[in-house]
C-alpha cells in the first residue's frame, strides 16, 4: 500500500501516520471534511473504492454520564 501512496504523490505519503513498525500495515489520515465523498477525495485514488472512513469524536465526562444513565435510551 505505501508504495500506491508514494506513486499518487508525495502530498499523500507526508499526511499518512502508519502502523508499520508495530506490524500493522496500515495508514491512517485524519482530516476535516464536510462529508465521506470530500474526505475520499483526501484518499490516493488507486484505493480510494476500499478506504474505510471512520467519523472521530471526541467525549467530555458529561457526555459519558449523560450516554450511561439510566434514563439514555
Amino acid at each position: 500500500m505505501i508504495e500506491e501512496f508514494l506513486r499518487a504523490g508525495a502530498h499523500y505519503l507526508t499526511n499518512a501516520e502508519w502502523g508499520c513498525d508495530d506490524g500493522v500495515h496500515t495508514a491512517w489520515i485524519i482530516v476535516e471534511a464536510d462529508n465521506d465523498d470530500e474526505a475520499k477525495l483526501l484518499v490516493p485514488p488507486s484505493i480510494r473504492n476500499t478506504a474505510l472512513l471512520c467519523k472521530l469524536n471526541k467525549f467530555t465526562p458529561d457526555n459519558i454520564r449523560e450516554l450511561h444513565s439510566p434514563t439514555a435510551e
